[in-house]
Formats: structure tokens, sequence, C-alpha cells
């Protein structure tokens, strides 16, 4: 013990040796086949991270799973700063025309000890179902030389599963067009939920598709509300450049525990509940007067969604029109008997810019845009946008900082796309 004691402790940083290739691990996600509608279809590419929610447990402290979309696959990759993790890469292919959506969504579900991605494409949505890091045994203890263990993404089994996954090539047609965004959500009974906008400039629509835990899908068509005379429907979609149909033209969705909630091309807020469908429960009056077509997407009109301090559900809405852009920070109230009341807490312009990516933090009790911006000449630049919320409602003041600039050179050079890590307010690009 005494000559343990007396010796000195010397600590060395060794680098990674980039020249080692990984090692990936390869499977093909059931997506319908090629979809004959699609042509070529170019979605970005976009990327984030997840960490496990207990961060003192031995088995998922200093252990995250960072992601990214390409236009061929889903490459997933589980990370620890405590043990070498093998089988640790994941690459889902997809069948040539089928690239996957730009959005991910994890869940560590305890109760069964998996850990579920919900992913999907533009004709498939699927429910990636892992074992937890909890219920793989390692293969020996902290701190001993062969400090291995078993990465979640070893056992792929329940991938292709025909409960995990469902087709939509039903749904997708020359006037709807294909699944352009999605939104989903794992309920406490295990039921995957996704909400996917279709089309754009056509007659459009959103679709509703519950994957149960066992059983056949459930899917529901959307529909657009009736509340004013069908000639005066006619006469202001005319004015926005829109067709005399019943199709929703849906850019950015979102869900929540018992609403699914769009942003439409006539820049309202429309919600449906989850359990109902048909039309919408409650619409917003237009959040923008103008009236030119918004970019078409992914650089069109955009929504994320953050719950307030005080419980409440906030909607972040980015419109994105051929020569301006801005952002709409809205406020979801009970309205009784269902439905819900959107309220306008503040509106700020933003640059003449394509909007790669945005999320919404907190920091001094105020709330924070973070915005990731492609400019003309390639370079990418991160702006924060701090909102100050005064004690009237519709006090409030804002500015806008740029935070660092990306260079053409690094983020073209680069096979990671452009996105921000679940559930925080940091910038993941690599």
């Amino acid at each position: 013990m005494e000559v343990m004691e007396s010796m000195s402790v010397a600590f060395k940083e060794i680098g990674p040796n980039h020249n080692i290739p990984e090692k990936w691990k390869e499977i093909v996600l059931n997506t319908g086949g090629t979809h004959s509608t699609l042509q070529d279809i170019k979605l970005p590419q976009k990327a984030g991270g997840y960490w496990y929610k207990d961060s003192k447990k031995a088995n998922t402290r200093n252990r995250f799973i960072y992601w990214q979309t390409t236009s061929d696959a889903i490459e997933l990759s589980e990370a620890s700063l405590d043990v070498n993790l093998s089988v640790s890469n994941l690459r889902c292919k997809v069948a040539p025309g089928t690239p996957p959506l730009n959005t991910l969504t994890f869940y560590e579900r305890l109760s069964t000890q998996e850990v579920i991605i919900l992913a999907a494409t533009v004709s498939s949505v699927h429910r990636l179902i892992f074992p937890h890091p909890e219920s793989l045994d390692r293969k020996s203890a902290f701190g001993s030389s062969n400090n291995t263990s078993a990465s979640i993404f070893y056992d792929t089994s329940a991938v292709n599963n025909p409960n995990n996954y469902y087709i939509l090539n039903q749904y997708s047609n020359t006037t709807t067009g294909v699944a352009h965004t999605c939104a989903s959500m794992l309920r406490d009974s295990g039921e995957a939920v996704f909400a996917l906008s279709f089309g754009h400039g056509n007659e459009g629509g959103l679709l509703l598709v519950k994957l149960p835990v066992t059983g056949s899908a459930v899917t529901t068509l959307l529909k657009r509300e009736s509340a004013v005379p069908r000639f005066l429907s006619g006469i202001t979609g005319a004015l926005r450049g829109k067709s005399n149909t019943d199709g929703v033209e849906t850019y950015g969705v979102v869900v929540t525990n018992s609403l699914i909630v769009a942003i439409c091309g006539d820049t309202c807020l429309r919600a449906w509940t989850l359990d109902e469908g048909g039309a919408p429960v409650s619409v917003s009056s237009p959040l923008s007067q103008s009236m030119v077509r918004p970019k078409p997407p992914p650089q069109g009109h955009m929504l994320k969604s953050i719950i307030g301090s005080d419980r409440s559900i906030m909607l972040v809405v980015y419109l994105s029109f051929p020569n301006d852009s801005e952002f709409v920070v809205m406020k979801m109230h009970d309205g009784g008997a269902g439905a819900v009341v959107f309220s306008q807490i503040c509106q700020i312009f933003g640059p003449q810019l394509d909007l790669l990516d945005y999320t919404v933090g907190y920091g001094d009790g105020n709330h924070v845009i973070w915005a990731l911006w492609n400019q003309a000449d390639g370079d990418a630049f991160i702006t924060n946008i701090i909102t100050h919320l005064g004690i009237e409602k519709d006090r409030f003041t804002n500015c806008i900082n740029k935070i660092v600039v990306i260079p053409k050179s690094v983020s073209s050079s680069s096979s990671r796309g452009y996105g921000f890590r679940n559930s925080t307010a940091s910038a993941y690009f690599a």
C-alpha cells in the first residue's frame, strides 16, 4: 500500500487513430421499394445526438448516441467515455428513391428495457427497437484490461418485424406528392405515432399513422376545416395561390401528448386531436399578412415546440418567403371541449438566408432560439436570438447575435450533416 501511495501519477492525452477505418454493421430497412413518383428527390442531410436520461448509473453514464441521415441511409453510432463498445456503428440502408426524412426521436422505455428510435422515410415509418444498456451484461468490470461492452446496436432482430414499420406508397401520388416532413411520439403504451406532411403546391395532406405494439397500423387522413363558405374559401385561397381543394398544404408539424399541430401554407396553425382526427379542433389567424407563396420544403415554413416554465406548450414557427423570413413565438392555451387557443408572444424578423435547422433553449429565464443558417457563399453560421419576455404578455425585446461561422471548406469536407442535438441548445455539426 505504501508503495502505491508513493508512486507519482501522470496523465497523457492519447489522440484517436483516425487511420483505422470504422467498422459498420449494415441492415436494410423495408421502405416499400423504389417509389415511382420520387424521380430525383433531394432532402438535406441532418445530424443530431441523444444522451441517456440517467447519467449516474454505470451502464448509461458518459454514454450517448449520435446519428445522421444521408440520401440512402440512416447512420447510428453509440459512444462511451467509460467502456469500449463493440458493434457500435449501425447503417440502416433504404431502397433507392426513398430517402429518410430529417428527424429522429429517441425514447428509453424502461418498463421493457428498450431504446426505441422513431424514424421515417418518404415512403415508410419505422419503430427501431434495441435493447437498453441496463439489459446488457457487461463483459468485464470497469477498469479491467478488457473493458468492453456490447453496444445496443448489436441486436437488430426487431427492426424489420412487420409490427414495427408501415409502408406509405398508397398515400403518395401525383396529386398529394410525397412526405417531406415528419413528427413522431412514443406513447406510454408503446404505440408509435407519426404525423407526416405530404406534397407542396398540390392538394397536399397530413397523414396520421399509429403503430400499436401488436396488430395492424391505423392511418387517418386529416382534413381541412370548412369554417367559411366554400365560395369565400375559394377566393381567399386563390389570393394565396392555392387551388380550391380540401387538402391541407402543411409544412412543419409537431406532436404533443394529445394534439397534432401544423403550420400550413396560409400561415395558419391548425390543431387536430390524436385520437379523433377529422377536421381540426382549432385554427389560428394567419401569422403573416404576406400573400407571397412560401418557399418549398425543405426551405419552407418550419415548426418546433417546447414546454414553457409554466408547463404550457410554446410553439416557435419559422415563416420562410422568397424575400423575407421571421420567427413567431406562440403559446397554446386550453380552449375547453378539447380545443386549444393560440396566442402570439412575439415576432422576430430573420436574415435573408436559408435556415438549415433551429432549436429552442433557455438562458437566464429567457427563451433563446439557436439557428443554423447557410450563406450564399456556402459558409454556415449559428445565431442565438434572445427573446426577453416582459411582465406584460405582448412586451418583448430581442437581439440576434452571430456566434460562430463554419467555413465552406470545413462543412463540405465533412461526411456529417447539420443539426442540433436533442433536448439541448448546443449545436451539432462536424
